[in-house]
């Protein structure tokens, strides 16, 4: 009984962070230019200059030199990594911080998956929980668009077991790409079997 108390609070206070997507499915071009909050981070030749970044040879060149700028120049307590098609920056912060993302990417597909960043909570873990946490959730209609959920853990998981639910409760077959990096662990949809945004994903992650 003690453990399934302590489950339940954990539940009640899940600690999640802000996240989005900059989809890069072509290389940046000279002029162009993204938005996280009250940064503007600008695509220029041979950039020197603090908050400009190169286009790179390809998209995979303009993913890594976005990731850069936005680790070297932000003052916003964000972190940018690179996954598959893009960048996935997320706020060091716990909480809703709905930081606007904007951008004048004119490649095809180069784009932010959505208009603010989302998935934070407010709730901090408390001292008990720093190295073991779980986390339980519906994917929002962005992480269906695109393609992965990326959850963010205050620590760096060691372990990470996923399950899949239906809304009705019956475990899914989900057979989709599991991966950690760092503290970000992604939920990939390119199996034979996705979620949906009607599943509940239940992931248990220990340090």
């Amino acid at each position: 009984m003690k453990t399934l108390a302590n489950l339940a609070l954990l539940l009640a206070a899940q600690e999640r962070h802000d996240v989005n997507v900059l989809r890069i499915a072509t290389i940046a071009a000279n002029g162009e230019a993204f938005v996280i909050g009250s940064e503007t981070f600008s695509c220029v030749t041979d950039a020197e200059d603090p908050f400009e970044f190169e286009p790179g040879a390809d998209a995979a060149g303009s993913i890594a030199n976005i990731v850069a700028v936005i680790n070297t120049d932000s003052a916003q307590d964000l972190t940018a990594v690179a996954i598959t098609g893009g960048v996935l920056v997320y706020s060091n912060r716990s909480g809703s911080r709905r930081l606007a993302c904007t951008e004048t990417l004119a490649g095809t597909n180069n784009a932010w998956a959505a208009a603010a960043m989302y998935g934070g909570t407010e709730t901090p873990l408390t001292g008990a929980f720093r190295n073991f946490d779980m986390r339980s959730f519906s994917p929002t209609a962005t992480d269906v668009a695109v393609g992965s959920a990326h959850v963010v853990f205050g620590f760096e998981p060691a372990s990470v077991e996923a399950t899949v639910r239906t809304s009705a409760g019956a475990v899914k077959a989900w057979d989709g790409a599991l991966s950690k990096s760092g503290r970000v662990v992604t939920l990939g949809n390119g199996g034979s079997v996705d979620w949906a945004a009607t599943d509940v994903i239940t992931i248990v992650a220990a340090g």
